[in-house]
């Protein structure tokens, strides 16, 4: 504050010359037009600071507002990445299926074959055994 906004005594005028009176009244109109200038320059800078708050406000908004399109943005990008996952995950998975048949159905074929083979053989050497002790009692017999 300033020593012209401090409080004075009240002042008996009749008390004064006309001369300090004059004096008096000069030196509270100089304070007077003080106080006014200083209270236009109050009355700036709170216009001025009003001003300013009005514009970090927006500032802020905007910035809340593309934050949050910015999140939204990165959450929508993550949930196509999630969903084209689970589309190569199920893919994946019947492929593995796809080949896991084939490779059953192979080795079934090659088992069967293998018990085909077997049979043949099996067939093929009861056969013989029973040739082969044919001519056995053949040559023991002549």
């Amino acid at each position: 504050m300033s020593p012209a906004a401090s409080p004075c005594p009240p002042i008996d005028v009749s008390l004064l010359s006309p001369a300090d009176a004059n004096n008096l009244i000069k030196k509270l109109q100089q304070e007077n037009r003080a106080l006014k200038m200083e209270n236009d320059g109050l009355k700036c800078r709170v216009k001025t600071l009003m001003e300013e708050k009005r514009l970090l406000q927006e500032a802020s908004v905007s910035i809340q507002a593309r934050a949050e399109q910015e999140e939204e943005f990165i959450s929508n990008t993550l949930l196509k990445k999630i969903q084209l996952l689970k589309k190569e995950k199920e893919i994946l998975a019947i492929n593995y299926e796809q080949e896991e048949e084939c490779l059953t159905n192979d080795l079934s074929r090659q088992l069967n074959h293998l018990r085909e083979e077997k049979a043949q053989l099996e067939r093929t050497l009861e056969h013989e055994t029973r040739s082969g002790g044919r001519s056995r009692a053949h040559s023991v017999n002549e």
